[in-house]
């Protein structure tokens, strides 16, 4: 199975101009109506306080669309629940030998860190998040690369 694709402005490898400006359009279509996601209602406070963090540190990158709500959600009601568990286990260590328990961790587990790599959230891929949109401010505010791409 292939490396799944990622967003161009993320995704690393040598590609021409051109292949990024259509790629940046296709996504930009894909993306939807260009809304952040909506925290859905059903989540608790936690959850929901998690979901907000997330959209609101992503916010500049635009990475995230109103499409992705659902799966956001999922990986917050993940990262919850893990931290609930190991809150639990914390507390008593004896939970450790309760192999529901440890299955429930291990499937939230593999939700939190599939969401870490879908939402790119790695100390790797933040950075480079960050340094696309200190780049597209620079071009943004640069009246030669207007007047060039204009």
């Amino acid at each position: 199975m292939g490396r799944p694709a990622k967003a161009v402005t993320v995704a690393t490898g040598a590609r021409t101009k051109e292949e990024i400006s259509q790629r940046l359009e296709i996504e930009k279509t894909l993306r939807g109506d260009g809304g952040v996601p909506v925290c859905p209602g059903w989540l608790t406070p936690e959850q929901a306080g998690i979901f907000e963090m997330i959209v609101h540190e992503f916010a500049a990158a635009e990475l995230l669309a109103s499409l992705d709500a659902i799966s956001l959600a999922s990986f917050c009601v993940a990262v919850d629940r893990l931290q609930y568990i190991e809150m639990a286990v914390n507390e008593d260590p004896g939970l450790l030998q309760n192999r529901d328990l440890m299955n429930a961790r291990r499937g939230y587990e593999s939700t939190m860190w599939r969401g870490c790599t879908e939402f790119c959230l790695s100390p790797q891929a933040r950075a480079k998040i960050g340094s696309l949109a200190v780049s597209a401010r620079k071009e943004a505010e640069d009246p030669l690369a207007a007047a060039l791409l204009g």
